[in-house]
Order: C-alpha cells, then structure tokens, then sequence
C-alpha cells in the first residue's frame, strides 16, 4: 500500500467531482460520473459495542444498486452536481446535506455519513408524463440530439471496499440491454487509483451519474448516443513519463524520467519496483525534463527501473477518470410489454461491473490509435481484474 496518498479520498473527490467525463463522438453531450465514500459504521447505536468477528475476503462487495428518480434540473449544492444524492458532514465542510449534517439542526438529529437518495423506480416513461411521473422531467427515450443533456433518471450503485488496494485503478462499467440490443454503454470508466481501498473504517463507496437511453438522433455507431466514446484516452505521451529511478533523501522524493510535467501538478505513480510509491498521488514540488521530486514519508526507500508517472490534474484540468470506449452501437429503447402477463425480453437490463484492476501501459505510434489524444505517440491500457462485483437490476419501459 502507498505511503504517501496525498490526497485523502474526500479531498481526491473535491479535485475530480467537477469532471466532464464522457463525451459522445457524434453529439454534443457531457456525462458526469461521480464518486464518494462514506464511512462504514458496524452500529447506529453508540451505546452498544458491537462483537468483532473475521473480515470478509477481500473483495467488493453489493449493496444495493437502483435507477432513482431525482429533482433533475434543480439547482445543485455544489457546482456540476446534482441536489441528490447529498451526504451528511454538515456546515462548511460539507454544506450539501445539511439537515442531515454532523452539527445537527432543530429539526434533525446529527447524522453524519448519511445520504439523501433519490427514489428507485421500476417503471419509466419514454416520453414526458407528469401526471404519472413527476419526477421525471424527460423521456427516457433519447432519440434526438436535444435529448442529449436531458437525462431521465440516475443510476446509483453502491459497494462495500474490503479489498485493502489502493495501489491499483478502480474502473467501473455500466451497460443497459434491451432484448439482445445496448440502449446505453459507459466503455470502461478508470478513475486512476483506489483510494477507496485500505480506509479504516472500510468505505461504502457510491457510483452515480445521470442517465439517459438511445441513439441522440444518430443511428450509426459504434460510439453513438448513450454509447460513450472515448474520454482522456488514449494518453498523450506529454501526460506520461516512464519510470527509471526513485530515490529519497528526508521526505524529499526524487524521480528519475522523461516528462513534461510542471511544479504543483499531480501525478499519479504506479507499477514501480517499490509497493511504498504505487498507487499515490504526488504534488510536484520540483519539475526538470529528467527529474521530479515531491514530500514523501520517511524511510519509503529507493525504486529501480520500471513503472510510471502520470498527469492526474494540472491545476486547470482533470485527466481522470479516462473511458475506453467498449465500442458498443446504440438503438432507441421501446417500450416493454408482456404476453399472457409474462415479462418479455423488453425490459431493460442494467449491468454495472466494478473492479479493482491493474493496468499495464503500452506505447503506441500508430496515427489512428493515438488520433484521439492529438496524434503520435501515445499510450494505451490494458487491465487485469484483481477483485470486484457485479450489479445487475431491471427496469421497465412505457
């Protein structure tokens, strides 16, 4: 495990939550995923101490996922963000929830690592109908290119990190079927390290991000509509630096590579030959074209060849998380019935898998791979699952 995260997981999600990520090759739209913890707690009642048993394994495990109705189009707590879901901290520190908030109000108890959700639903309307559903402000059928920035609902999936890695990438997929058909696709969203993994208190960790069904008016694919393309990725060579020394004198850390980096950026450290360093988030103190250094721990020790660094946030902006497009072709969902008052096929599944992975990198110079980060050459992922869960859930369409 890292010895230098640098940044806590709230203060990670504070850099990362404003993020844009997930554009439509072929429709001007913006999905927003976000993440957050929130301290598992082994009782609500402060006056009993609870038996310790074994851990679980290590792994993620459910629960609990849904497609919720929210106050879509309302003003949110904070920039980019919906009103829900909202967490419990309260006052400054966390003014979303505030009524749930860790200083309490006169007309709430203090609930601190609570959350306002939105309401799962299993029915959902194609086109507007307020009197049915009011919540729901737009269609789930996204079949025009205005539908692209109108989603009709958010999915929420919910897990429990016992995995104890925070040295590998969290990536999450969500893909929504419809008899044999995809009607949304996520591609592989990497968020960079698991800051999620190793928390005492292990972490209840929430996915979540508006959502929407369809082609956006384009039909052909792949990539289209609610299918994303690729986002950050794959990575520019001027956002990667490979690794062939770590030494350290005191809590000065100095890193021997190639790079284009810049004092005060953050960079995001894997696969070096010295655990202590992987999965940790550096703030550049120092920057040279063959060096760079940041504030370590004492005693982390030296790296020989091997690994990287890479640009995580400049100060303008965010290069996590990245998706790798699944090139899945998106088709307008319809509406879903039933014979002799059997479901069919035609509702829609939706199927989120999280993983804790490895990633190895791999430089290309290959003008049409490298065409989406500016061109030659460029550097692509390849994962290997270490442990995760698998969400699945069912929603109907009118």
């Amino acid at each position: 495990m890292s010895k230098f995260h640098l940044l806590s997981p709230v203060a990670v999600l504070a850099v990362v939550a404003l993020f844009s990520c997930g554009q439509q090759a072929q429709a001007e739209d913006t999905h927003h995923w976000h993440i957050k913890t929130i301290p598992h707690k082994q009782s609500q009642n402060t006056g009993v101490t609870p038996s310790v048993g074994a851990a679980p394994p290590a792994g993620l495990y459910n629960i609990g996922a849904a497609f919720v109705e929210t106050p879509l189009g309302q003003a949110g707590n904070t920039p980019d963000e919906e009103l829900w879901p909202c967490f419990g901290g309260g006052g400054t520190a966390q003014p979303d929830c505030a009524f749930i908030g860790s200083t309490g109000t006169s007309d709430a108890a203090s609930l601190p690592g609570s959350a306002v959700l939105g309401t799962p639903a299993y029915a959902w309307y194609l086109s507007v109908d307020s009197t049915d559903a009011p919540l729901q402000p737009f269609g789930c059928n996204a079949a025009t290119t205005a539908d692209a920035t109108n989603p009709c609902g958010q999915t929420d999936t919910w897990y429990e990190d016992w995995s104890g890695d925070s040295a590998d990438e969290l990536t999450y997929v969500l893909e929504a079927t419809q008899n044999g058909s995809v009607v949304a696709d996520s591609g592989t969203v990497d968020f960079g390290p698991n800051t999620y993994g190793g928390l005492t208190p292990v972490g209840d960790v929430v996915i979540y991000g508006d959502q929407n069904f369809g082609t956006y008016g384009v039909s052909t694919g792949p990539n289209n509509g609610a299918c994303e393309a690729d986002y950050n990725y794959p990575i520019p060579a001027a956002q990667y630096a490979p690794i062939t020394a770590i030494s350290e004198s005191g809590t000065t850390v100095t890193v021997t590579a190639a790079n284009s980096f810049a004092v005060g950026d953050y960079v995001y450290i894997s696969g070096t030959t010295n655990a202590d360093y992987n999965g940790g988030l550096a703030v550049l103190t120092a920057a040279t074209a063959t060096q760079f250094k940041f504030t370590g721990t004492a005693g982390m020790g030296t790296a020989t060849a091997g690994g990287q660094a890479i640009l995580y946030y400049d100060g303008t902006n965010v290069y996590y998380p990245k998706i790798v497009a699944a090139k899945k072709t998106c088709v307008d969902p319809v509406a879903s019935a039933s014979i002799s008052g059997a479901i069919t096929l035609q509702e829609v599944k939706l199927a989120a898998t999280t993983d804790v992975e490895s990633a190895k990198y791999t430089k290309s110079t290959s003008a049409a791979t490298c065409a989406p980060s500016g061109g030659p050459p460029c550097y692509t992922i390849i994962f290997t699952k270490k442990v995760g869960v698998v969400q699945d859930w069912y929603i109907w369409m009118r």
